[in-house]
């Protein structure tokens, strides 16, 4: 089963993932992309990503965000430093999570962009939870992996798993 079959193009490293969401649900679990740099167009609309993915090759992620009315939830390893000096927030936009600390040898997420009347939720840990577990994403990825004979990583996996 191929990347393109599960709806998820193969993107090469150098290339942007464009998200758009307008009026609707958006996520992207599990080992979707390979690409270090994301536009996010939301409108009015929920957005998940997962910027766990062992696929995404090391270096800074930079997210391009144009968000109004909406939420952006980002899933980040423990030990990523959050940058949000970029970031211009308009209206009554909120921010929930800790930025990290610099020096502590995770990779950066660089938030660029513009939030209007939006939030943004940051989200560490490499635990699954019980809805990425149960998403299609996550279930299309394991089937992926299995055909393939390759094995979940661990930071995706179960708690007991690790």
């Amino acid at each position: 089963m191929s990347d393109e079959y599960l709806g998820h193009p193969h993107t090469s490293a150098g290339a942007t993932e464009r998200i758009e969401a307008r009026f609707t649900s958006e996520r992207r679990l599990g080992a979707w992309t390979d690409a270090r740099r994301f536009d996010v167009h939301a409108l009015r609309s929920s957005v998940q990503l997962d910027l766990r993915s062992n696929r995404i090759p090391a270096g800074d992620l930079e997210v391009c965000l144009d968000s109004e009315r909406s939420s952006v939830k980002l899933r980040v390893p423990d030990d990523a430093v959050i940058d949000i000096s970029e970031l211009r927030r308009v209206g009554r936009t909120k921010f929930h999570g800790e930025p990290g600390r610099r020096g502590a040898g995770g990779r950066v997420v660089r938030l660029t962009g513009e939030l209007r009347d939006a939030e943004i939720r940051i989200a560490r840990g490499g635990a699954a939870t019980p809805e990425e577990g149960l998403s299609q994403e996550f279930v299309d990825a394991c089937r992926t992996l299995y055909h393939e004979g390759r094995r979940l990583a661990a930071e995706h996996g179960p708690r007991h798993a690790r």
